[in-house]
């Protein structure tokens, strides 16, 4: 990753080891950590989420961890409840013009859908839809 900051970012040699050794947790170290706690559904976020970087990362993290692991970007929600963790996207511009519209403040600004990506595990017929009472915690 050092190399990628240097290539990327123009880092110094000395920058780029900075930032991703002590500043962050490089993809290695955080799929080291999740397969010592098997949490039961993983998180990584913020670091370098773009197209360019991002498969590198998901192939670092996976050579040590083999759990569902989700790599957060902005408006990314989770539904977590007693059945498990639903990964979905939030649509904040739906609230807004809603209620510029409409009036309206209903929660139908929450994606009902869920992401629809191979980066994201996502167990569907495993969790029922989200109602307007579901808790976002």
């Amino acid at each position: 990753m050092p190399n990628m900051a240097m290539k990327k970012w123009k880092f110094s040699e000395p920058e780029a080891l900075n930032a991703t050794t002590t500043i962050h947790a490089n993809p290695t170290f955080f799929g080291e950590v999740m397969a010592m706690t098997r949490p039961k559904h993983a998180v990584a976020y913020h670091f370098q989420n773009d197209f360019d970087t991002l498969p590198a990362t998901i192939r670092t993290v996976e050579r040590v961890y083999d759990g569902p692991v989700d790599y957060a970007t902005d408006f990314m929600v989770w539904n977590i409840t007693k059945d498990g963790v639903r990964t979905r996207m939030a649509d904040p511009g739906v609230r807004r013009r809603a209620s510029i519209l409409h009036g309206s403040t209903s929660l139908s600004w929450w994606s009902r859908e869920p992401i629809s990506s191979s980066l994201v595990s996502i167990h569907e017929s495993s969790f029922p839809k989200p109602s307007k009472t579901d808790e976002v915690i």
